[in-house]
């Protein structure tokens, strides 16, 4: 009502007169009550159509059929073990300091080709034992041309970590050799020109050997174990890269690890041949065996461990080895070529295999 005579008086009296009549007549606030409660009954839901379950026949076991055998890559009758097992691994060694079972690494640098690797024998395998040999390459960059490092480790059997000298003395090695470089480089290439004498090469392949009873010791003294628990044979082989009629060579080591040359006949030939088996390191006066040499496309070098070195001079594994080793293989192929079982060598195997190729790559 209140709303209509304000409309009333806003038409006939304008706006003026609208807002004296609303000042005079202030508007009655209508406040709401409570509301009213409301009962609504509840609308019964209709049920929902579960559906039937679905017949779920008995499930019988379903047979596994037994693995067919795998015929083996090497026929058993052409090798000296007669058939017997390739010494699967049983169980890991329970041992701190683990290194894996076996490792396997490669390169090529034009027409050089390198593979590397180590693996446990099937005895360390069967007694739960730690891979004690190791092998590794490198390039030293500080040399005209840079030089490749093969190197081939043997910690002495029976002791309580040759798993950690002969992977210490890998590591040791590359430093050394590059602290030593210039005069490496430079007694080398005195040598092979003419104007340098052996034995200034010799003083610095034996002091950069020497410098290896270091960190030898200081690993000894930290596991707290006697130098002789440390001993280790070491082998090693620096090439020249890049591609000439004539690559250069420098191969030296300790210990029994020889460096081996095969032929395009598939014949085997000592290039070093160490005398001594006993580990020289980490004594400070190491006995150190080394000579240059060159190869020429289509050679073959293998720097090998004396457990390795056994393989090449039986006629059968050897015959073996120099058949599968003629030509460069894939990684993992030259690992199962390292694995050859033979029963007359069944410790620890590591080797490097250097091909120098011939122009067309074979």
């Amino acid at each position: 009502m209140e709303y209509a005579v304000f409309a009333l008086a806003l038409t006939t009296l304008g706006f003026g007169g609208a807002a004296l009549w609303l000042w005079t007549h202030p508007r009655t606030v209508l406040v709401p009550g409570p509301p009213y409660p409301v009962h609504v009954p509840p609308v019964p839901l209709p049920p929902v159509p579960q559906p039937d379950p679905m017949p779920r026949p008995d499930l019988a076991p379903v047979p596994v059929p037994a693995p067919a055998p795998v015929a083996p890559l090497v026929d058993d009758k052409a090798l000296p073990d007669g058939g017997e097992h390739h010494g699967e691994v049983q169980a890991l060694p329970d041992e701190p300091d683990t290194i894996p079972d076996s490792v396997v690494d490669g390169a090529r640098f034009g027409r050089l080709v390198a593979r590397a690797g180590a693996t446990r024998g099937a005895v360390p395998r069967r007694d739960r034992r730690l891979r004690r040999q190791h092998a590794a390459l490198a390039v030293i960059n500080r040399c005209d041309p840079p030089l490749l490092l093969s190197a081939v480790a043997a910690g002495r059997p029976g002791s309580a970590v040759p798993q950690l000298s002969s992977v210490q003395v890998l590591r040791s090695i590359r430093t050394r050799i590059n602290e030593r470089a210039p005069d490496l480089d430079g007694a080398w290439t005195a040598l092979v020109s003419g104007n340098g004498d052996k034995r200034a090469l010799g003083e610095v392949l034996t002091a950069v050997v020497a410098a290896l009873t270091d960190p030898l010791s200081e690993l000894g003294r930290r596991r707290n174990q006697a130098p002789d628990a440390l001993a280790v044979e070491l082998t090693c082989v620096l090439s020249r890269l890049g591609d000439t009629d004539r690559r250069q060579h420098l191969a030296f080591g300790v210990g029994g690890g020889p460096v081996l040359r095969l032929s395009p006949d598939q014949s085997w030939a000592p290039i070093l041949d160490p005398t001594g088996s006993t580990p020289s390191l980490p004594h400070h006066s190491p006995d150190v065996s080394w000579d240059a040499f060159e190869t020429k496309p289509g050679d073959v070098v293998a720097l090998c461990t004396a457990s390795t070195a056994g393989l090449t001079r039986n006629p059968e594994t050897g015959g073996f080895l120099a058949e599968q080793w003629i030509d460069p293989a894939p990684l993992p192929r030259y690992l199962w070529q390292l694995n050859i079982h033979s029963q007359t060598s069944r410790d620890d195997r590591a080797a490097v295999c250097l091909w120098d190729l011939a122009d067309n790559g074979h």
